[in-house]
């Protein structure tokens, strides 16, 4: 099965074979020097909480910029 990554470099992610993520979100994260959470949407309040730095206790993975 798949395997959560919790934390990555964007650079790395463009060398991945499959993700989940669109295949555009690397290279606008790049263009934009942006950093990025992804969260289970099925649960707004976890969005929610990333988005206002609160609880941060569930799963996500963080891709940055170098």
């Amino acid at each position: 099965g798949a395997e959560l990554i919790k934390e990555i470099d964007v650079n790395k992610l463009l060398t991945f074979d499959e993700s989940s993520i669109d295949l555009m979100l690397p290279t606008l994260l790049i263009e934009y020097g942006l950093d990025c959470y992804v969260v289970n949407g099925e649960y707004p309040e976890r969005v929610l909480s990333i988005i206002n730095n609160g609880d941060s206790s569930f799963e996500y993975t963080f891709i940055h910029n170098e």
